[in-house]
């Protein structure tokens, strides 16, 4: 079910441009300001108009990423989790998006310029695409005699 949130005005969007996850990195599972709290201009190429700063990360803020990710990878929570439940996940991720399409449609139109309904549908498809992938998961577990998991590896990347 899409929730309907009508916004007709681009100091609407700004509005709901305040929430954390405009606003700052998310590394670690935590929202944080970037190290050297840097922001960058996203504006509304209708007028040029600067509409919202974006939090902007540098090289610290990646190798901080990137240590978060090899941590949640290697302490297994994520790597022996079974097929299933990482579609569960994706699949409340794809909900998201549908019940949200319109509120984050009208921010990608502001952002980019594109008509509202061709970002709407754009939305629309990437939640179909995420609900696709999120039904694999079950299917995978039921086709094998254990769960599906990635293994203890790091996906063929060399260590660090």
């Amino acid at each position: 079910m899409t929730k309907t949130t009508k916004i007709n005005s681009l100091d609407e969007v700004q509005e709901h441009l305040k929430a954390e996850c405009f606003n700052k990195l998310f590394i670690g599972g935590q929202f944080v300001d970037p190290i050297d709290g840097q922001k960058m201009p996203t504006c509304y190429p209708a007028t040029g108009e600067v509409f919202h700063k974006l939090p902007k990360g540098n090289a610290n803020d990646i190798g901080s990423a990137i240590r978060a990710a090899e941590a949640a990878w290697l302490d297994g929570a994520w790597a022996n989790m079974p097929a299933a439940a990482r579609g569960d996940l994706i699949s409340r991720m794809a909900q998201g998006i549908e019940g949200n399409i319109e509120f984050l449609a009208a921010i990608e139109a502001a952002d980019v310029g594109k008509p509202f309904r061709q970002a709407a549908m754009v939305l629309g498809g990437a939640a179909n695409e995420g609900k696709y992938w999120a039904s694999l998961g079950a299917v995978l577990d039921a086709e094998q005699d254990k769960p599906v998991n990635s293994g203890g590896g790091m996906g063929g990347l060399p260590p660090r």
